[in-house]
């Protein structure tokens, strides 16, 4: 099936895990997709029958990964606020 296939790899958010949060692998009958973190390292491998399928599957992972990190970017500001207000 892995006529087409991309790595993907991330510089990990201080502090910020991924792996309960993406969706670390699934297939389908046109792709599939593998993730894992090393250290700081967010890697994702994704093997497609055609560009099409590649290009559906990368966008999806990115998608994902920029919603973690929204979430995450919201949580750190918010806690900031908080200690701000206390001092």
């Amino acid at each position: 099936m892995s006529r087409y296939s991309a790595k993907i790899k991330i510089e990990k958010l201080k502090g910020t895990s991924y792996s309960g949060k993406l969706n670390q692998g699934y297939s389908n009958d046109r792709s599939s997709v593998h993730a894992k973190e090393t250290g700081n390292i967010l890697e994702i491998n994704i093997e497609a029958s055609d560009a099409t399928a590649l290009m559906a599957s990368c966008n999806t992972v990115i998608k994902e990964v920029r919603l973690i990190e929204d979430i995450a970017s919201m949580d750190l500001s918010s806690t900031k606020r908080k200690k701000s207000k206390n001092i």
